[in-house]
């Protein structure tokens, strides 16, 4: 996630929009680690596939946040792993 403490962000804050933005649960976040620019999600990998698609177009409320799938920048379905992070 392209926001970070240097914006205020703050893992409630981030919990809240991944959530809204990735038509989420609480539950399908896991650890959430807030670095001085960016913001590193855990997303349940059952979820992430969605996630990543509801969250690839701009949110009109924030146009300056953009959140990707880690190593996955066209926001495809990971792998089998438990659980994915979003960036």
């Amino acid at each position: 996630v392209s926001w970070g403490r240097e914006t205020q962000a703050d893992a409630r804050r981030l919990l809240a929009m991944v959530c809204r933005r990735g038509q989420i649960r609480g539950t399908d976040v896991g650890q959430i680690h807030v670095d001085r620019t960016f913001s590193i999600v855990d997303v349940a990998a059952h979820a992430a596939g969605a996630f990543g698609r509801a969250t690839a177009a701009p949110d009109p409320r924030e146009p300056g946040i953009t959140i990707r799938l880690e190593g996955d920048k066209k926001g495809a379905a990971p792998g089998p792993q438990r659980r994915t992070r979003a960036r």
